[in-house]
């Protein structure tokens, strides 16, 4: 259990320091969309910090609901919505909205209908929905970026590296998110162990978005780098 726990605060620390890098580069950010990329990184740790009380104080229900209705939700939704203003001049711009639909409309039904059975324990279904929506996101936007003289720019391309890291973590978990119901029951052995493993899957994603942060010039294209 310490090992758990270790593991726990690591990825904490690793949240906190991608919202603090982010706020550090506040001034390249603050003009663009890309300054509610720190706010975000910064709920979702007082998310994580408030779930931790919720559990130390016993309160279970209220850290599922927490989740399940919040943090989750938020994660896929925020996400979309920066693909959609990514890919807001592309051929692609319709597809963030097409997600969004999707995934709102899978999360409704795993809360209101499959939330109801049994062996329900976390939203599997949407939440692998979800995954699937952003995966479909970040190919859309790797391809556009390749197809672009932009891909010249790529280390200073803030979405790059967030896709990469979202890439790496969302891809390798897709089993375990969307079986999560079906391997906590059946096979608690399998669970535990692809449990410690979306740890370090999601330490490499936070390394990337602190990357993001650092190395990103937001707004910056090599049409407009290459006029100066």
């Amino acid at each position: 259990m310490e090992t758990i726990y270790l593991l726990k605060w690591t990825l904490n620390a690793f949240e906190l320091a991608a919202c603090i890098a982010g706020f550090l580069n506040w001034q390249k950010l603050k003009n663009t969309y890309w300054k509610y990329f720190p706010v975000y990184l910064g709920i979702i740790f007082l998310a994580e910090m408030t779930g931790k009380y919720l559990n130390v104080h016993e309160m279970f229900a209220w850290k599922v609901g927490l989740y399940n209705y919040f943090v989750i939700p938020l994660e896929i939704l925020f996400f979309i919505w920066l693909f959609y203003k990514e890919l807001s001049n592309t051929i692609y711009r319709w597809l963030p909205l097409v997600a969004a639909g999707i995934y709102v409309s899978c999360w409704a039904i795993d809360m209101f209908f499959i939330s109801k059975q049994p062996l329900w324990w976390v939203q599997s279904f949407s939440y692998a929905v979800g995954i699937v929506c952003l995966l479909s996101l970040i190919l859309s936007y790797l391809v556009h970026l390749t197809n672009s003289e932009d891909i010249l720019l790529i280390r200073q391309k803030p979405m790059f590296w967030v896709s990469l890291g979202l890439f790496v973590f969302y891809f390798c978990t897709l089993p375990f998110y969307g079986m999560g119901n079906y391997l906590f029951h059946k096979h608690p052995s399998i669970y535990i162990g692809y449990a410690y493993a979306t740890y370090f899957l999601n330490f490499i994603m936070y390394s990337f978005f602190i990357l993001s942060t650092i190395w990103g010039i937001p707004k910056l294209s090599y049409s407009l780098r290459s006029s100066h």
